[in-house]
């Protein structure tokens, strides 16, 4: 079973979601969440979610807009990630352990 997380949209929303991975991409040193709110989208599928974002203590706030050059190294991330695979670029965090 997936960890349960609050997150804060831009907007002040907060949203409870499944985390699926929080972690560091080193080359930036931008944190990233990847989550879900198990959405069944095509083919049964869950839709999944990544965004950047920022850490106050305990509270999780969304970045609004990702670059184009982050979201490119993202997308690999994100494949590493639902495969298992280990990778030097990502350091993995825990919630509340910032």
């Amino acid at each position: 079973m997936l960890e349960k997380i609050v997150l804060t949209k831009d907007s002040g929303e907060t949203i409870e979601v499944d985390l699926v991975s929080f972690f560091e991409l080193r080359s930036n040193r931008k944190k990233y969440i990847f989550y879900t709110k198990n959405e069944v989208v095509e083919e049964g599928y869950v839709k999944l979610y990544i965004s950047e974002v920022m850490v106050e203590g305990l509270d999780y706030r969304l970045a609004k807009i990702m670059s184009d050059d982050d979201w490119s190294a993202i997308k690999l991330i994100m494949r590493k990630i639902l495969t298992n695979q280990v990778s030097d670029e990502i350091k993995y965090l825990e919630v509340g352990g910032n």
